[in-house]
């Protein structure tokens, strides 16, 4: 006996289940949104008009702004909720590649009071600046030492130049105020370095 119009049964732990599974098929609004959430702008012609900005914003790399001056009869929150809806909109039934979920996590929204809404690009781990190198405290007596061996060192006529120090405002003072006494060399004491040459 054939089967064909026999109606598939789906059975469901409990009613809740199905309540989930039901919401997510006629949706009108970004998973996990309450029934009561104000969703007007998840729609597909709002999520084509900010692709059409975040495409141009990934081309270019540069931030946009929505001036609420240019939104005749739009509250500032309705504003707001526009560009976010209409992204969410994008990301869950647009972006089978992943790029706008991608972008998501990058770009920054905020709302900048009197002004309008902006997109910017959030600070990136590469884009931090690189730790430098330096001599560690437990060192400090060797790069003394390296200025007392110098000094004492006539033979040694080609300028001292130590690098990437850690001082303190106080090593820096007091460092300058040893080496001020001799006249016998120039030199040059910041936080990061010292440099000693000596004149005749």
């Amino acid at each position: 006996m054939s089967n064909e119009n026999n109606p598939i049964v789906i059975s469901y732990p409990n009613q809740a289940t199905a309540a989930k599974v039901v919401d997510i098929l006629v949706r009108k609004k970004p998973a996990g949104w309450s029934r009561r959430s104000y969703s007007s702008y998840f729609r597909e012609e709002y999520a084509l008009w900010i692709k059409r900005e975040l495409d141009a914003m990934d081309a270019d790399k540069k931030a946009r702004a929505f001036p609420y001056s240019q939104w005749k009869n739009s509250t500032p929150n309705t504003i707001y909720l526009r560009v976010n809806q209409a992204w969410h909109y994008l990301r869950e039934y647009m972006d089978p590649e992943g790029k706008y979920e991608k972008m998501w996590h990058q770009v920054k929204i905020s709302r900048v009071k009197g002004y309008g809404v902006t997109l910017e690009y959030k600070e990136l781990a590469s884009d931090m600046p690189m730790g430098e190198v330096f001599v560690p405290r437990k060192d400090v007596c060797k790069w003394k030492k390296s200025i007392d061996d110098y000094l004492n060192d006539d033979s040694r006529t080609n300028p001292l130049h130590i690098t990437n120090l850690i001082l303190t405002p106080d090593e820096v003072k007091r460092t300058t105020e040893e080496l001020s006494d001799l006249s016998t060399i120039q030199f040059s004491v910041r936080h990061n370095e010292v440099k000693i040459i000596k004149v005749s």
